[in-house]
């Protein structure tokens, strides 16, 4: 008859519950690492989140205060090519000069 420290499986019981003890307890660092690497991320994450926000706020400060100064002035807005058509041929530029004109024969 074999004793119960021959049996196979039995004497691994004891290795068996340390071992999950010890997974149980290493597992804990575990986490403890991944929780600090995700903080670590989200904290960059939230950086750059937090300078995009300001850049997207200067840039619609600026634009309200061009479209604040377009609106006092309408004329400036047109003057600046603001969909008006080009001039007619024979006209006037941009630089104030008139345009040389020439006949094309077909």
């Amino acid at each position: 008859m074999k004793c119960l420290t021959h049996v196979k499986g039995l004497g691994d019981i004891r290795g068996i519950r340390s071992a999950v003890m010890l997974r149980v307890q290493g597992r804990g660092y575990l986490d403890l690492y991944m929780l600090e690497k995700e903080q670590e991320r989200l904290e960059r994450e939230a950086a750059l989140v937090t300078g995009r926000s300001r850049a997207i706020g200067k840039r619609l400060e600026e634009i309200a205060e061009q479209m604040c100064r377009l609106r006092q002035s309408p004329e400036a807005g047109r003057a600046g090519g603001g969909g008006e058509r080009a001039a007619e041929p024979g006209g006037q530029g941009r630089s104030g000069r008139p345009w040389k004109t020439f006949a094309l024969r077909y």
